[in-house]
């Protein structure tokens, strides 16, 4: 998946700092492409819609399960209490126009990026933005 991200909190120092890790986050967040997401939505809705339950409207349940299962291949532990760098995936502005009839409701990128800036003082972990641009 295109990507772009910011570092809040010297995360990006950290995660240089430990090399091996930042590789395999890239390399977990590079590994789903949205012709993926696309064939595994429409492979949910058929299996849904055959089980008789309702289906979904935007592609965001599937990106979650995807990148939810990269990072348990890759040995993460996820949504954990105590961490080195908070990791935040989420899609930018535009690319949440293509996964969901509801964007304007989601978090997205710039965003959660406004927030990161301006509460700087408040928001002290160090954390690591992730925007999907597709």
């Amino acid at each position: 998946m295109i990507y772009e991200s910011y570092a809040h909190r010297f995360a990006d120092i950290i995660l240089n700092a430990d090399y091996a890790l930042k590789l395999e986050l890239e390399s977990v967040v590079q590994a789903i492409g949205f012709e993926e997401v696309q064939a595994r939505f429409e492979e949910e809705n058929l299996r849904r819609k055959e089980e008789g339950k309702k289906l979904h409207v935007g592609k965001q349940p599937t990106i979650n399960k995807m990148f939810k299962a990269e990072f348990r291949s890759a040995g993460w532990e996820l949504e954990k209490n105590v961490f080195k760098v908070g990791v935040y995936i989420c899609p930018t502005r535009a690319f949440a126009k293509e996964i969901s009839r509801n964007w304007r409701n989601m978090v997205n990128y710039e965003r959660a990026k406004w927030y990161l800036e301006n509460f700087y003082a408040v928001l002290t972990a160090p954390m690591l933005l992730i925007g999907l641009r597709g």
